[in-house]
């Protein structure tokens, strides 16, 4: 065996299909090469009972947690795993044929010092069109790595955990993931802390899988303002200001303050501009095949300007969260007591205290 996938679920009974999908093509194509994990972080709806319903019919191992904690959740699946390789994916992503056939052989690479192996987020779903408009242009995803579609492998400096997979030894060299980052950056906060030690992080094209996002615009504003908090937080945790990503949001809600401060009637002139200027893009620059008429033009400006809106007060938020977490005493360290030792050229975690196995006896638990 020589890699562990890991698939952490909350509240994901409507994904089921998707991780039955993953699941059956992982067993298929792998089989005793790699062992699936799934964790369910405390759902509060039929999640684990469909679980349990679908390890009836295809090969993984279930834990259960008492506590909804992400940061801690993928920490379990390092410290579960024994294999050179731990990857993750999401319950919302989907896998294509040929990814585990391309995984092998990236797996192939010896080069010691790359420590991630990951590929782009395709959106996929009802306003997959929506997305793709979005994260097309600079101005949409602020040349994201998770978005962009390379020609070749190329390194990066962050790979999200929906897809992506590890050297182990690296992982627990570089701590692991964090029980700091309970909810979003655990993962953007693994990415420096891997960079910090000299690792390299591989985006590669051929890996990319589909991303199910939100079909309606408040849930996306609420994943936006998430998404925006946990690169906020990290950023300024490991104290880089002056990315364009964190310091952008900080310039324009700084110019607007200062515009209202000044000249209070004119305080909407901004917001126009940008959005005019969004607009005009959305409905002259796309493709020929890709042209929209007015009223779709409109949606897709009124979707990219909530989009940045949101994610730039998440900024603003995580900044003023990260900028404290520089001051207080850190949670994690390589000494915490988590940390065993095995033998001589290995290391292990301890999964956490709240962390049991569902077995397939009964569907009991049991206490890992």
């Amino acid at each position: 065996m020589i890699l562990t996938i890991g698939i952490v679920v909350y509240n994901e009974e409507k994904n089921i299909p998707l991780v039955e999908k993953n699941i059956s093509r992982i067993n298929h194509q792998l089989g005793r090469q790699c062992r699936i994990i799934v964790i369910d972080n405390s759902s509060t709806d039929s999640t684990l009972q469909k679980l349990r319903e679908l390890r009836r019919r295809l090969q993984f191992d279930i834990y259960s947690r008492s506590l909804n904690h992400l940061g801690e959740a993928r920490a379990d699946v390092v410290s579960l795993a024994l294999t050179p390789w731990v990857g993750f994916i999401d319950a919302d992503t989907l896998i294509p044929e040929t990814w585990c056939e391309e995984l092998l052989m990236q797996m192939q690479n010896e080069d010691e010092k790359v420590a991630a192996i990951g590929g782009p987020l395709r959106p996929a779903g009802e306003q997959s069109g929506l997305y793709r408009r979005i994260f097309a242009h600079f101005m949409g995803s602020l040349n994201s790595p998770q978005v962009r579609m390379y020609l070749r492998p190329q390194q990066v400096q962050h790979i999200a955990t929906a897809n992506v997979i590890y050297r182990r030894r690296a992982l627990i060299e570089a701590g692991s993931f964090s029980e700091r980052f309970q909810f979003v950056g655990e993962d953007l906060d693994l990415s420096y802390k891997l960079r910090e030690r000299g690792y390299k992080l591989m985006m590669v094209p051929a890996l990319s899988v589909e991303h199910r996002l939100p079909r309606h615009l408040r849930q996306w504003e609420k994943k936006a303002l998430s998404y925006g908090k946990g690169r906020g937080r990290v950023s300024y945790h490991h104290g880089d200001y002056f990315s364009t990503s964190v310091l952008f949001p900080w310039v324009f809600a700084i110019f607007i303050f200062l515009v209202i401060l000044t000249f209070p009637q004119l305080y909407g002139v901004p917001f126009f501009l940008y959005g005019t200027s969004l607009w005009l893009m959305f409905k002259f620059a796309s493709t020929e095949n890709e042209k929209l008429g007015f009223r779709d033009s409109v949606r897709q400006t009124h979707w990219t300007v909530l989009t940045h809106l949101f994610y730039s007060l998440g900024i603003i938020l995580g900044s003023l969260q990260g900028f404290k977490d520089r001051w207080e005493k850190p949670v994690d360290s390589p000494q915490r007591e988590r940390w065993v030792a095995i033998h001589d050229d290995a290391l292990n975690l301890r999964p956490s205290s709240d962390l049991t196995k569902v077995s397939q006896k009964n569907d009991s638990r049991v206490m890992v």
